[in-house]
C-alpha cells in the first residue's frame, strides 16, 4: 500500500509550538458550529487551540481570548471593520497574524494575506491546505522572519500576543529595519493599522499627511 503524504496543515502542526489556549476539541466544535465561516479551519484547530511558529514570526490564534493573547472570537464578534464594506477584511474572520502585524484572514473558504495599513491583499490561496503548503515553503517572504529575527537578536523573544510595530509606519516612508521596530499588543497594533489604513484611503502619492513617530 503506497504511503499517503500528510496534508499541508498537518506538517505546519508539526513545527508550531504546544497550544496557546486550553487544548479541548469541544471548545472548537462550539466555536465552528456557532460560526459556519470558520469551519474550513478544522484542520488546524481540530487538532491545536492556538499555536506559534517560525520562530515567533507566525502567531495562530487561540479559539478564545487568554490572558496574553486574542482570539478569534475577538475578531469574530466586532472587529474594527465590521462595517466597512471597502476593507479587504471584510466580512472575513482573521485567524493568524505575523510578527509585524500583517493579518490572515479565512473569507468565504479563501485564505487572504492583507496589509490593514496600505488595505492590501498580499496574497490570496484557495483553501487551508494551499495556504499551509505555501507558508511553509516560503515563510521568510509572508511572516518577515527576517526582520523579526533581528529585532529578537537585540531584544529577546517576542511573546505571544505582541507583534512588531513600526514607529513610523512603512506604508508613510518607515525604514524597514529593527531599530523602527517596538513592541505592542496584538489587538492595539490591528486596530491602529486599520485605522491608518482607512485615513490613507483615497489619498494619491505626494498627498500630505499628518503623522505622528510613536517614541
Amino acid at each position: 500500500m503506497p504511503i499517503r503524504a500528510h496534508l499541508p496543515s498537518a506538517e505546519l502542526l508539526s513545527v508550531a509550538s504546544n497550544d496557546i489556549g486550553p487544548t479541548a476539541k469541544a471548545h472548537w466544535r462550539r466555536f465552528a458550529m456557532a460560526f459556519p465561516d470558520a469551519k474550513p479551519l478544522s484542520p488546524l484547530y481540530e487538532s491545536k487551540n492556538g499555536f506559534v511558529a517560525f520562530e515567533s514570526a507566525f502567531c495562530c490564534l487561540p479559539i478564545n481570548r487568554t490572558s496574553f493573547c486574542p482570539g478569534l472570537s475577538d475578531f469574530r464578534h466586532s472587529p474594527p471593520w465590521q462595517d466597512d464594506l471597502q476593507s479587504p477584511a471584510h466580512a472575513g474572520l482573521v485567524f493568524a497574524t505575523n510578527g509585524i502585524g500583517e493579518i490572515f484572514v479565512m473569507k468565504q473558504s479563501k485564505v487572504l494575506h492583507v496589509d490593514l495599513t496600505a488595505e492590501d491583499i498580499l496574497s490570496q490561496w484557495s483553501d487551508l491546505e494551499s495556504f499551509c503548503l505555501d507558508i511553509l515553503s516560503d515563510y521568510k517572504l509572508h511572516t518577515g522572519y527576517s526582520l523579526i529575527q533581528s529585532w529578537q537578536a537585540e531584544n529577546g523573544t517576542l511573546p505571544i500576543g505582541s507583534v512588531l510595530f513600526p514607529k513610523t509606519p512603512f506604508v508613510l516612508g518607515g525604514e524597514y529595519c529593527s531599530t523602527n521596530l517596538i513592541r505592542r499588543p496584538l489587538l492595539y497594533a490591528v486596530q491602529f493599522n486599520y485605522d491608518l489604513g482607512r485615513q490613507l484611503r483615497g489619498l494619491k502619492d505626494g498627498d500630505s499627511v499628518e503623522m505622528k513617530v510613536i517614541p
